[in-house]
């Protein structure tokens, strides 16, 4: 008596697959196309910041694997090809220009932040006002090496009490998704309902 062995496959699993394979392209072919959209936008872009502020978006959607190479190459371009007058007085992409550079390797001066500094050695209290800016700075402060004198003062100066002034003002413009990274997830709840 000879067994038989049963197919591992129904031919019903078989083209059920080939139909899934099938759907699955009718996905994938926007997706690729999408993709090589963002790859144009970060290659045709010629404006610094434009260029840092959508590698930006692409690192924070999680998306920084499909786009490795282009991403390198923009930020190489805006190491190479942009000079410091596009950051003049402006906190926000100075501290985004850093924070990518440091990110990538490259070495970037702490002095770059001296030039938000008032005669006598402190950061501006303006600065207080320009909450993008220092939720760059923020950020941008955890590329910072040791001894690096300019970057814990900025760090302090996050936690500063005249900050704590506007960030209630402000926290409305930037949504609250950004707030939980300074620590003031829970603070912010109570805030809410004191109104």
């Amino acid at each position: 008596m000879a067994l038989r062995l049963q197919p591992l496959f129904s031919p019903l699993l078989v083209s059920s697959t080939r139909k899934h394979s099938l759907d699955e392209e009718k996905y994938t072919r926007p997706a690729d196309e999408m993709k090589d959209e963002v790859k144009c936008l970060i290659n045709e872009t010629t404006d610094p910041l434009a260029k840092l502020e959508l590698i930006d978006a692409v690192q924070r959607l999680g998306l920084k694997y499909q786009f490795e190479t282009e991403i390198k190459n923009g930020v190489d371009f805006v190491y190479k090809n942009s000079s410091d007058a596009w950051l003049f007085d402006d906190l926000y992409a100075t501290a985004l220009r850093f924070r990518h550079l440091r990110q990538h390797g490259y070495n970037v001066p702490q002095e770059v932040f001296a030039r938000f500094k008032d005669e006598m050695g402190n950061f501006r209290t303006q600065l207080c006002e320009d909450v993008k800016g220092l939720l760059s700075l923020y950020e941008a402060s955890f590329f910072g090496l040791e001894g690096e004198t300019i970057i814990d003062e900025a760090k302090a100066l996050i936690h500063n009490n005249k900050f704590e002034e506007y960030r209630g003002r402000e926290i409305t413009k930037l949504g609250q998704k950004s707030w939980p990274c300074f620590g003031y997830a829970f603070a912010l709840e109570i805030d809410k309902d004191r109104g």
